[in-house]
């Protein structure tokens, strides 16, 4: 049974959140990868969850590049969380909605040997770590069986290596950690437990 308190708490901690999405202060993307954190571990719990995933969904259109924003339906899809989604978001089998995410994201973020690199570029460190658990879900269920499983499989990694490439800058001295790689080193500790 669960408390009714607890309820209340979580539904106003979620509608402060929400709040200060829609208020889209400046700095706001900074501080949403450790939000994330927080939220993703209660996505399996059935109180939670059905909270949560809305707030779940406005962190990645607040992140995402506007042609990445569906991301976030197919992440929840696969952390499978403990309530019910839009139906709609399952009219495309699992796998193929995975597989053409991870596609359009290296498609996105890895340079290719030719062809066009115009529109080609790493995602923002807060962005990268909205993608992450998508990533890590689709490495983590696949099993290299198939020629196509694999190539999906090295496409998920290119897109995180492309993004554990990028480095923190120095000024003399001062050495300072940036928002990328504390945002790839939090989630890749997350993930590891």
């Amino acid at each position: 049974m669960f408390s009714p308190q607890l309820d209340v708490d979580l539904q106003s901690a979620v509608g402060l959140l929400e709040a200060t999405l829609k208020a889209g202060p400046a700095q706001i993307t900074r501080e949403l990868p450790a939000v994330l954190q927080v939220l993703m571990p209660l996505l399996h719990s059935p109180l939670a969850a059905p909270r949560i995933q809305q707030v779940f969904l406005d962190i990645g259109v607040c992140l995402m590049p506007k042609h990445l924003h569906n991301l976030g339906h197919v992440t929840l899809r696969l952390l499978k969380p403990e309530c019910d989604l839009d139906q709609a978001w399952g009219e495309e089998d699992l796998d193929t909605a995975a597989h053409r995410t991870v596609l359009l994201l290296n498609d996105h973020t890895v340079p290719q040997r030719e062809g066009k690199t115009a529109d080609v570029a790493p995602l923002a460190a807060p962005a990268f770590a909205f993608c992450f658990p998508l990533l890590n879900a689709m490495l983590r269920e696949s099993s290299g069986s198939t020629e196509e499983t694999e190539s999906m499989m090295t496409r998920a990694l290119q897109v995180i290596s492309v993004h554990c490439q990028l480095r923190a800058s120095t000024d003399g001295d001062d050495m300072e950690l940036d928002e990328v790689e504390t945002c790839i080193c939090s989630f890749f500790c997350l993930s590891v437990n």
